[in-house]
C-alpha cells in the first residue's frame, strides 16, 4: 500500500536528520542528488524511498535475472554491508556446488564463515526468500540496534527492499513518513545470535565444486 508522506522534502530531510538517519551536513546534497529540485515542494513516496537510498539506508535485491549468480548475490551482500556505515565487512563470495547439485553462497562476514542453502529461482534470478530469511547476518550487530526491515512490494522492477534503521527509527518512519515496514514489533537480538560470534552455524566445507556461472 502506497501512502502519502504530506511533507515537503524539506520536511523530510530534517525529520530524518532528527532521527539520526542522515548527518546534517549531507540533507541539502541528497535532496539534490535526487533531482528533488523544489524543496519547498511535497516529497511522495518514490522519492522518499530515492532519499533514503542516497543517504545510504536500503538495499534493492532485483527480481530480474542477473548475468551471473555469484556476482549479483555478491552486490547485494556488499550493498548490505555497506548500508551499516562500515560496520560489517564482507569477502569471498562464491557459490559452490555439492555432489548432490544442491548450491551453497558461501562468504565472510568480519572474517567468520557463513553459508547461506539457496535454490535460485527461474532464468538466473537470486534467491529472495533465503535472502530475506537471512539478510540480518548483514546487521551491524553488538552495540548497533539497526535491523533490516522489509519494505513490501516497493522493490524496483518487482524486487524486494529493505531499509536499515533502528527501532526507533523504523517507528517514525512508518508513523510519520508513511512507509510500510515488515517486523516492526522485532527488537535487536531477537532471533539469530549478533556480532561476536559467527552470524549463522557454519555446516562443514563442501567437497564440491565452485559454481560460477550465470545461470542454474
Amino acid at each position: 500500500m502506497v501512502r502519502t508522506t504530506r511533507m515537503t522534502g524539506r520536511g523530510v530531510s530534517d525529520r530524518l536528520v532528527e532521527i539520526g538517519m542522515v548527518p546534517p551536513e549531507d540533507a541539502a546534497k541528497a535532496l539534490a542528488a535526487i533531482g528533488f529540485t523544489a524543496p519547498d515542494g511535497e516529497m511522495g513516496h518514490e522519492a522518499l524511498l530515492d532519499l533514503l537510498d542516497e543517504c545510504g539506508a536500503t538495499v534493492w535485491v532485483p527480481d530480474e535475472p542477473v548475468d551471473d549468480l555469484e556476482q549479483g548475490y555478491a552486490a547485494v551482500l556488499e550493498r548490505a554491508a555497506a548500508c551499516g556505515g562500515g560496520a560489517v565487512a564482507v569477502g569471498d563470495v562464491e557459490l559452490v556446488r555439492d555432489e548432490r547439485g544442491e548450491e551453497s553462497l558461501h562468504f565472510l562476514r568480519d572474517g567468520e564463515p557463513v553459508w547461506w542453502q539457496v535454490e535460485h529461482g527461474p532464468d538466473g534470478r537470486l534467491d529472495h526468500m533465503t535472502i530475506m530469511e537471512c539478510v540480518d547476518d548483514l546487521e551491524p550487530g553488538g552495540d548497533d540496534p539497526r535491523m533490516f526491515y522489509a519494505v513490501p512490494g516497493d522493490g524496483e522492477g518487482g524486487g524486494d527492499l529493505y531499509v536499515l534503521a533502528t527501532p526507533e527509527q523504523a517507528r517514525a518512519l512508518h508513523d510519520e513518513l508513511a512507509i510500510d515496514l515488515e517486523g516492526l514489533a522485532l527488537r535487536p537480538g531477537d532471533g539469530k545470535p549478533r556480532r561476536g560470534a559467527p552470524p549463522r552455524p557454519s555446516p562443514a566445507p563442501p567437497t564440491g565444486t565452485r559454481r560460477t556461472t550465470g545461470a542454474p
